[in-house]
């Protein structure tokens, strides 16, 4: 009895915290970010109507109560921030930035929340932890990594010493585009993808775990690299939400509630001194911006664009290209098949060669076959993130929280192929899964080892 209510307790309080951030975000939003940012930029805008308020809301809320209670696994922490900095803001944004009525959006955004339901669910239905001695990367391991991070980081000085710079605000895309011009084939582009989203946060994972601080230096270290090349802010987000994460956690704080509580907070305090302090006006532009509204945005962007002129039915994927011919608008594109290009082409034509990215449920599902698309791909993702905390189930899961906080910020803004392949997600699953320790340092504390969390 007193276990089912702590059940009801915490998906009640799950559900509140969401609509206190999704009414922060609104505010917010409507307030500032559409009128600096959105509508500066040539963006549709308009005020929801009470109805759709109320279907914003309603379906934030039942979803609030669907995610997992607690961020105690590898698709926990992943399930929280495709909530927080994809699906709440894609609800909401559709209908503010919808070309067209309402009704046309609700199969669309019904799908999507479906879906989240559905991977919360798919999650946490049969999961059983791993064994009591929970495994931490051993000595052979942290060489390898430290050997194959030394080489990447002088492949990446070498390729980019040129243009190494470390960009101011107004800077950015002409950083961006002395990276892009530089080249250096796909080759360096995994490579830098994998050192951003791999490498670096494995190095401070690591260095959380067995309290080697140099390994967390180094991370850093490569962190800004990454920065310097491309002037990509998701650098220093990642390395922010992984210290945020591991501090949190290691203090038995793991209920999910607190986490969105704390964004409501973050959104309701930059309502209000935004407009004053450029500091603050400095993070709602990184993280309110650049990592919620931005993402959220661009689910109706890209089922506007793609339901007008062609579903993609996946021909975009490497391999089903061979079997699906794409889209007959895009048939002859230049572009095609990278879906950012095109979408940034059709809403920022200011912008050369602007890749405006997007999560698996935007350029995988309602780019590829709409409201169908929406709910194959989270069908997917469900599979994807039950195989990785089946892999990752006997590891120290504070270690796996950490490490993984890369890969969820990036399933909140690229495609579930380009994770697996591109940013490090297959590589995780194998290595969670193919990785036995020769023995665990004596050096750890029990706390730390095990990763129990309230």
């Amino acid at each position: 009895m007193e276990m089912n209510a702590i059940w009801y307790r915490s998906r009640f309080l799950n559900m509140l915290s969401s609509l206190a951030y999704i009414g922060a975000f609104s505010y917010i939003y409507q307030n500032f970010l559409s009128a600096e940012y959105f509508v500066s930029a040539g963006m549709n805008f308009r005020y929801l109507t009470p109805y759709e308020h109320f279907t914003v809301y309603f379906l934030c809320g039942v979803i609030g109560w669907s995610i997992p209670p607690s961020i105690d696994r590898a698709s926990s922490i992943i399930i929280w921030f495709i909530f927080i900095f994809y699906t709440s803001p894609a609800l909401l944004l559709t209908f503010h930035m919808g070309m067209y009525k309402a009704s046309y959006y609700y199969g669309a955004i019904i799908s999507l929340s479906i879906s989240l339901i559905f991977i919360s669910i798919a999650t946490q239905y049969g999961y059983r932890k791993g064994g009591k001695s929970p495994v931490i990367p051993g000595e052979r391991m942290i060489f390898y990594v430290l050997i194959i991070w030394g080489l990447s980081t002088v492949v990446l000085v070498a390729a980019f010493w040129s243009i190494l710079s470390f960009s101011g605000i107004d800077d950015i895309y002409h950083q961006r585009a002395l990276a892009r011009d530089s080249g250096g084939g796909a080759l360096l582009s995994y490579i830098r993808t994998y050192y951003c989203y791999l490498l670096n946060p494995l190095l401070i994972s690591i260095g959380f775990i067995t309290k080697r601080r140099m390994l967390i230096v180094a991370g850093i270290a490569g962190s800004v690299l990454t920065y310097m090349i491309d002037a990509q802010k998701v650098a220093f987000l990642l390395v922010i939400g992984m210290f945020g994460f591991y501090y949190v956690l290691k203090r038995g704080i793991s209920a999910t509630w607190i986490f969105t509580l704390s964004m409501a907070i973050f959104c309701f305090l930059a309502s209000l001194v935004t407009e004053y302090s450029p500091l603050s006006r400095y993070f709602a532009d990184v993280v309110l911006l650049r990592a919620v509204a931005i993402p959220g945005g661009t689910f109706v962007q890209y089922y506007d664009l793609f339901s007008g002129n062609g579903y993609t039915y996946w021909s975009n994927i490497r391999g089903l290209n061979l079997l699906i011919p794409p889209p007959a608008a895009y048939a002859q594109d230049a572009d095609w098949p990278a879906l950012g290009v095109i979408v940034g082409r059709a809403y920022f034509p200011w912008v050369e060669g602007l890749n405006h990215s997007a999560s698996a449920f935007s350029g995988e599902g309602a780019a590829a076959a709409g409201s169908i698309g929406i709910l194959v791909i989270g069908f997917v993702l469900a599979i994807f993130l039950r195989v990785l905390d089946k892999a990752s189930k006997r590891w120290n899961q504070l270690f796996v929280i950490v490490a993984l906080v890369p890969i969820a910020m990036a399933l909140a803004n690229a495609h579930l192929s380009n994770v697996l392949l591109s940013f490090g997600g297959a590589a995780w699953i194998l290595i969670f899964h193919f990785y036995r320790p020769a023995r665990q340092r004596q050096a750890i504390s029990p706390s730390a080892m095990t990763g129990d969390m309230v």
